[in-house]
């Protein structure tokens, strides 16, 4: 026998055994005689990491650690958030397409003000109707809320921060730079546009007579209108015409005062005229009746003409001014906001002057014969601010007319020098 069969021999390898073939290892001291060996605790059937009693009976299953118990923190699943909560759910689709629909209708109207309202066809048009689109928006603001849409929100809040940026400077207003008590004569003037005349003459008259009226401003007359305020009794209130001869009767003038120096002053398509008049106990007064052509599709550039027009006149004027009349523009065209640059304020812009509560009656003007209320402003008393001070203004609406008239009390200062 070889010495390989004699260690085969020793270690026999037995098949399947896991420890064939492994190292002999020093054999195992048998328990001393009369001492018990403990048996070996039992697996449990159903879980082998578990141990069963010695008597052999099944153990209740033994709970996993928790994650606290291991050290360990579960992150908790967040919540959803009011955003994401509707009280009615039901409502949230329809609430969106609400919104929407407001949203849309008051898009167009916010770019064209954000665009300045002046360049072409239909946006000054469209920029007159932006009070409307900020009040939409605002509107809007309301199913934006049940619709659970951060997109329709965050427009909507978009547009009613850019309408109140704009609409800022209009409702603080300004302040009257010549004190009231400035020594000095009153001017009471009324502006209308009479709607191609058919404004009810009688009504004018008796407004006049009312608020003791010493210039009326009219827009849109005719030879016809002229005639009936002849003879409703006009001239016995304001006996004093601007009489200088005219291509189309558009602008007209009556005083309580005579008119002097009167001359015409041409825009696109039609004169308007410029007079002075001299206030008992003040100085003399500068006037000049304004109509400027509507914005219409084919008349965009003339209306810009007729702006710029004005802007070049306020530039020029000295001494106690005032530009009064329908100016079709209001603050949300940027050519009107170039004319107040030149210095002249409007008198509904005083805060001391205006009505009380302003908030409910801001001084809008048009359209006056509709079943909603006016929504722009684009007539207009302008004045020096250095020379004339506001003391009230308010609207006057007259029957037959798209427009309110606009009532203007006003402190001329004396003539200096």
């Amino acid at each position: 026998m070889t010495s390989g069969e004699a260690a085969t021999d020793q270690h026999p390898a037995v098949a399947g055994d896991p420890g064939a073939g492994l190292a002999p290892q020093d054999p195992i001291d048998p328990a001393p005689a009369g001492v018990p060996i403990p048996p070996e605790p039992a697996r449990s059937a159903s879980d082998p990491g578990t141990t069963a009693p010695a008597d052999g009976t099944e153990s209740a299953p033994v709970d996993p650690p928790s994650p606290a118990a291991r050290g360990l923190r579960r992150r908790p699943r967040p919540a959803p958030g009011w955003w994401a909560r509707s009280p009615r759910p039901w409502l949230r689709h329809p609430a969106a397409v609400l919104c929407g629909a407001l949203l849309a209708a008051a898009t167009p109207s916010t770019a064209a003000r954000l665009l300045g309202g002046d360049d072409v066809f239909p946006l000054p048009a469209l920029a007159a109707l932006a009070p409307m689109a900020g009040v939409l928006a605002v509107v809007a603001c309301v199913p934006a809320a049940f619709a659970r849409s951060r997109w329709l929100a965050g427009l909507g809040a978009l547009l009613v921060a850019l309408h109140l940026f704009w609409a800022v400077p209009d409702l603080v207003g300004t302040d009257n730079r010549l004190p009231l008590s400035a020594p000095g004569g009153d001017l009471r003037v009324l502006e209308l546009n009479t709607f191609e005349g058919q404004a009810d003459s009688g009504a004018v008259v008796r407004a006049v007579h009312e608020h003791r009226v010493d210039l009326l401003v009219l827009a849109e007359t005719t030879p016809a209108f002229e005639t009936a305020l002849d003879d409703a009794g006009v001239r016995t209130e304001l006996p004093y015409l601007w009489d200088l001869p005219r291509a189309a009767p558009d602008v007209m003038l009556r005083s309580r005062w005579p008119i002097t120096d009167c001359r015409a002053v041409w825009l696109s398509i039609s004169a308007i005229p410029e007079a002075r008049i001299r206030v008992p106990g003040g100085a003399e007064v500068s006037v000049l009746g304004v109509h400027v052509v509507s914005p219409k599709a084919r008349a965009v550039g003339e209306w810009q003409s007729d702006l710029t027009k004005l802007t070049q006149l306020g530039h020029s004027v000295h001494g106690p001014t005032v530009f009064v009349g329908d100016f079709n523009a209001g603050t949300v065209h940027a050519p009107f906001r170039r004319l107040l640059g030149t210095g002249l304020v409007d008198a509904a812009s005083v805060r001391s002057a205006r009505p009380d509560p302003w908030w409910w009656a801001p001084l809008w003007t048009w359209p006056a014969d509709l079943s909603v209320p006016p929504f722009v402003r684009i007539d207009h008393v302008l004045v020096t601010p250095s020379s004339i001070a506001v003391r009230s203004v308010r609207t006057v609406a007259v029957p037959g007319t798209d427009h309110l008239g606009v009532l203007a009390s006003l402190r001329v200062a004396r003539a200096t020098g």
